[in-house]
């Protein structure tokens, strides 16, 4: 069957005939190398054994290598080199497909040849360069299926290879010597003979490695190659003195290594740092983190600060935490467009999803980080594209959110792909030449276009000449043809590939099933429904029940979130997977409105044997379900939320801290269901036998009282009234009656929206502990957004019942935490570094030697343990807790 037409969206073309190099003029990235070699020796090897320099891969002289035409990259779909087949991973589903998509004419057609079993959560793949097999890794079985693709019904060959824990990214050598698997959590690059399908060594890298691309000089010699490799999450640079939280505080990491140089006893691994971009092109309004501008603001009565009485006509200027945050303390410039109230944001680079190799430049897009406040929608995260010369260092890095923001807004925005903004960008591919980009924006369901600037980093065309192609749902990877005529994207939600039309710029068909999705009805499709309201940052129906049985009934590939633009962020600025990827953490401190907060991952939300035990969520315990965040989708995304049109109801002001835990709306309801059970603790590398021997008791002696169950934590909503647990908002004008708004639950102690404590069988369950993380004194320690107040007094009795309170900012007050954290989970710790709310320690270690044990007389753990080696003990074996790992009770 031939493709149809569907919609596309094109404004030119503008593509050069070469890629241009970086000029000498731009940032050189630093080259840090982990061994004593020289640089020769480090890409060639440091000494022999590990795997040997044999050049011989077994093939025999009668078989020849087929060499690859283009540097490997790790991907999720894969052409084979004469553009007719198409590899797909089906995350969902645990399989790979084979589709045909052009036939013996080179005529586009779309038949699906088969379909592979492999094992549990594959991520990427990789051709061998004949064509002969796919490698596949698979996550949570933390091995490598082999697929043969020689015969005319493709199958699994062998038995899985295994390789480290969580691997990723994949890339194989030019001539199909060697596969090079990323060990996400086990921080090493295993090394695949492919002549034997074994591990024959391990190169430890940094961090978690994600994805992988090896160098291709097109000779018939793979050891002279190199091995790229990226860390996952940024690194702080300078922890003691620009820790996280600044918009320049970390950077990026890749890895690199020769091949030869693999195959010996000790790798040397070198690695380029990707460095912050200091202008982001957007500004932020720092008026309320200036004394000076806070009372002009004040005086104006532009803006009521907290602490400012019922009647708001207190100093509540006069309270600013900290003037960190202001560009200049002298300046008295409050207006609106001034140089205070625009002030230049930069942003780190982050999550590093993806690389492509074209000529000596690597393209590396993330998802870059401004955690400075104010908490607004476009200063959160960007669209980062980072351009790194691996001959010289020099780099260049782009914000394609800057590119975008030039273009005109939509007169219908939900029929148009302008101006959506780039969201997170999970994947590239270029043509042969290296003067033609796809990108991935999984949020946004679309692909864009991009050629390259005389400065060597991507330009999409802004403002008139942006190329987007609208996919099916959650696109997670792209290829492009060898011809350069067509691309394929991979839709991890809706199981299907689209095809796209690179000679027209136009889309050939969006759904082409790459496997079955979840029939409607099924529980599978509630989940992948929650999924698809996690990862979108356009939007879903709130309403998906249409016959009132309680079943989703909408087919997943028949949602489409373009239709519902501007409900999880305002043009597809962002998601929930922004910075949950899969749910986990993107490991930032966001100066968030209640302070400087680490992100927390979701794996430890809900407890899997017993839905009702949920977490009280965030660190200060203000919120009370996975609904009550349908406020941040309005107050830090920029969307109107996920409950403005239930069945024709606009429910979204029944919402908030500790409100209803359900029942708002379909698309919420689908979203904690998603949380509750899909969401997966990153699986950690095995416990040695004297952790889990010596390091288990001393744990059940001196944390489990905290982290105990099977969510690794105290903190539980299940003994409390909590749906709701106030009758109305404890941020709203009841704030300020003089018993503020009450807990439904007499036995709950409250502070506003904090649930403190809990008087329980005759004793007190506390849920905020002070553990001595908080340091007053630390400039960082203030609010970046939020207002407290708005409405009239309703609590019967109160003096003030009845009062008018407007809202009041809470912007550079000081945080919360006088009253204690919220209990971590600690499972899957080892892969949500840095620790304490405000990610100030960088290792266990100085977890150990800050964090006081709430029943030690004030003590800090190393205190309370004294010896050296239990501290190691217990460290190895917080390093290993995961899904796997026998909690306490």
């Amino acid at each position: 069957m031939l493709f149809g037409s569907h919609r596309h969206h094109r404004r030119g073309a503008r593509f050069t005939a070469e890629a241009p190099r970086l000029s000498s003029s731009r940032p050189r990235a630093r080259h840090l190398f982990l061994c004593l070699c020289t640089s020769t020796s480090l890409l060639f090897g440091c000494g022999g054994g590990g795997g040997g320099g044999n050049n011989d891969d077994g093939r025999g002289a009668d078989q020849p290598r087929a060499n690859a035409a283009l540097p490997s990259r790790s991907t999720n779909i894969a052409l084979t080199s004469d553009d007719r087949y198409l590899v797909v991973v089906n995350r969902q589903n645990n399989s790979v497909s084979v589709l045909q998509v052009k036939d013996d004419q080179g005529q586009d057609t779309e038949s699906k040849v088969a379909e592979v079993s492999v094992g549990q959560e594959p991520r990427y793949l990789a051709l061998t360069p004949d064509d002969q097999r796919a490698y596949v890794t698979n996550a949570v079985d933390g091995t490598v299926s082999v697929i043969d693709l020689s015969g005319a019904t493709p199958s699994l060959l062998g038995h899985p290879i295994a390789v480290g824990t969580e691997p990723r990214g994949i890339a194989i050598s030019p001539n199909g010597q060697y596969a090079f698997v990323a060990n996400h959590t086990a921080g090493s690059v295993s090394v695949i003979d492919l002549h034997s399908n074994a591990v024959i060594n391990n190169v430890a890298v940094g961090g978690h490695p994600m994805a992988v691309s090896i160098s291709n000089d097109g000779d018939t010699d793979d050891h002279d190659e190199v091995v790229y490799v990226t860390r996952f999450f940024s690194e702080v640079i300078d922890p003691d003195n620009r820790p996280d939280g600044f918009n320049d505080a970390k950077q990026g990491v890749v890895d690199y290594f020769g091949v030869q140089a693999a195959l010996t006893s000790h790798p040397g691994v070198a690695h380029y740092t990707i460095a912050p971009l200091d202008n982001s092109g957007f500004n932020a309004d720092r008026r309320a983190f200036c004394q000076n501008t806070r009372d002009i603001l004040q005086d104006q009565g532009a803006t009521v600060f907290f602490n400012s009485g019922v009647n708001g006509d207190g100093d509540g200027a006069a309270a600013l935490a900290s003037d960190v945050f202001c560009p200049d303390t002298s300046s008295e410039d409050a207006a609106a467009d001034g140089v205070i109230a625009r002030t230049l944001q930069g942003a780190y680079p982050n999550q590093l999803f993806s690389a492509v190799l074209r000529d000596r430049n690597l393209y590396l897009p993330n998802v870059g980080a401004s955690p400075e406040p104010p908490v607004k929608f476009n200063l959160n995260v960007q669209a980062l594209v980072t351009t790194l010369d691996t001959r010289t260092g020099h780099q260049a890095t782009t914000n394609l959110n800057n590119q975008i923001k030039t273009e005109a807004q939509p007169a219908d925005p939900t029929t148009s792909l302008d101006r959506l903004f780039g969201n997170e960008l999970v994947a590239i591919d270029a043509n042969a030449q290296g003067n033609d980009f796809l990108m991935v924006s999984r949020g946004g369901n679309y692909v864009v276009r991009a050629s390259v600037a005389p400065d060597g980093t991507l330009d999409i065309g802004a403002p008139s000449g942006v190329t987007r192609f609208q996919t099916g749902n959650i696109p997670t990877g792209v290829v492009m043809s060898r011809d350069g005529t067509r691309a394929y994207t991979n839709n991890e939600v809706s199981t299907s590939v689209t095809a796209l039309d690179l000679t027209t710029n136009s889309v050939l068909q969006r759904d082409i099933s790459s496997s079955a999705p979840p029939a409607p009805g099924t529980a599978k499709h509630r989940s992948i429904v929650g999924k698809l309201a996690f990862f979108t940052a356009l939007g879903i129906p709130d309403s998906l029940d249409l016959n009132a049985d309680g079943h989703f009934d909408v087919a997943i590939r028949d949602i489409e979130p373009l239709a519902f633009r501007g409900k999880a962020s305002d043009n597809a600025w962002s998601s929930c997977a922004s910075c949950h990827d899969d749910g986990h953490s993107d490991n930032v401190t966001w100066i968030f409105p209640t302070g400087p907060r680490q992100t927390i991952a979701l794996e430890g939300t809900f407890s899997k044997l017993n839905r009702a035990d949920q977490r009280i969520l965030n660190w200060n315990a203000v919120r009370g379900s996975v609904t009550d965040f349908n406020n941040n989708s309005r107050g830090v995304q920029g969307g109107i939320g996920h409950a403005t049109d239930v069945d024709g109801v606009n429910r979204t002001a029944e919402i908030f801290n500790h409100g209803p835990t359900g029942g708002i709306s379909d698309a919420l309801d689908a979203m904690t269901d998603w949380v509750a059970g899909a969401v997966r603790a990153p699986i950690m590398p095995s416990a040695e036998a004297d952790a889990e021997l010596y390091g288990r008791p001393l744990f059940d002696a001196n944390c489990s009282a905290c982290h105990g169950g099977d969510k690794w934590t105290k903190s539980s909503i299940r003994h409390y009234q909590n749906n709701p647990t106030f009758n109305n908002d404890p941020l709203g004008a009841n704030f300020f009656a003089q018993g503020r708004e009450p807990a439904l639950d007499a036995n709950l102690t409250v502070g506003g929206p904090q649930i403190i404590a809990l008087a329980l069988n005759g004793d007190t369950l506390r849920f905020l502990d002070d553990v001595g993380t908080l340091d007053s004194a630390n400039p960082l320690e203030l609010r970046g957004a939020g207002a407290i107040g708005g409405g009239v007094i309703s609590v019967a009795g109160d003096p003030n019942e009845g009062v008018a309170v407007s809202p009041q900012s809470t912007q550079g007050f000081a945080a919360l935490g006088g009253a204690g954290f919220n209990a971590p989970s600690l499972l899957g710790v080892a892969y949500h570094a840095p620790y304490f709310h405000d990610g100030s320690a960088e290792t266990l270690d100085e977890v150990f030697n800050r964090h006081r044990l709430p029943d030690a007389g004030g003590q800090t753990i190393a205190e309370a343990m004294g010896n050296g080696a239990d501290l190691e003990y217990l460290k190895a074996f917080v390093l290993s807790i995961d899904g796997e790992t026998s909690p306490f009770y």
